[in-house]
C-alpha cells in the first residue's frame, strides 16, 4: 500500500496514527538526515514482507523531492508493506508519479501561519515630535509591555 499525505502537520500526524493503529504496528520513520551517500532509502526499508508475514508501516518525511520516484514507487506499491510518504507540499510531477502507481493521495490543505503585529518602537518619536503627551504616555507604557527596556 503507498500513500502520498501532504498539507497541515497535524492533520498528517493524526492520520499517519491512524494508519498504523491499523495495521496494529509501530511505523519507522525515515527523515532526509538517516539517508547519505553510502545508505539509500532501499537499505533502510523493507519492500519484502517478513519472515512471520508482518507488515510493516514505513514512513518517509519530506523526500519525495530527494528519491528517484519513478523506478521507486513501482516496487513500493507491489509490496505488502505499507509506505507513507509525509510532504509539506508537492508538486505536479511528484502528484503524477504517485497517481501512475495509483497510490492514496491526501490533501490536509495548507498550513495557514498567523501574522504578528509587532509594537513600533518608532510610533514613540512620532508622538513625542507631534508633542502628544497622552499618546505618547500610551505608546509608552505599550512598550514596556511588550518589549524589553533596552529597545526603549
Amino acid at each position: 500500500m503507498l500513500y502520498l499525505l501532504h498539507g497541515i502537520s497535524d492533520k498528517r500526524k493524526a492520520h499517519i496514527a491512524k494508519l498504523a493503529k491499523e495495521y496494529d504496528t509501530t511505523p519507522q520513520h525515515v527523515h532526509d538526515n538517516d539517508l547519505s551517500d553510502e545508505i539509500s532509502l532501499t537499505d533502510l526499508v523493507q519492500v519484502q514482507t517478513g519472515l512471520f508475514g508482518d507488515v510493516e508501516v514505513y514512513v518517509i518525511h519530506d523526500l519525495a523531492r530527494d528519491l528517484d520516484l519513478k523506478n521507486l514507487l513501482p516496487g513500493f506499491a507491489e509490496s505488502d508493506n505499507v509506505f507513507i510518504f509525509s510532504e509539506d507540499t508537492v508538486t505536479k510531477p511528484i502528484t503524477k508519479a504517485f497517481e501512475k502507481v495509483s497510490a492514496t493521495i491526501e490533501d490536509f490543505g495548507k498550513e495557514v501561519k498567523e501574522k504578528t503585529e509587532s509594537f513600533n518602537m518608532f510610533s514613540l518619536t512620532d508622538a513625542l515630535g507631534a508633542r502628544d503627551r497622552k499618546q505618547l504616555w500610551l505608546l509608552f507604557r505599550e512598550a514596556i509591555e511588550n518589549g524589553s527596556p533596552e529597545e526603549i
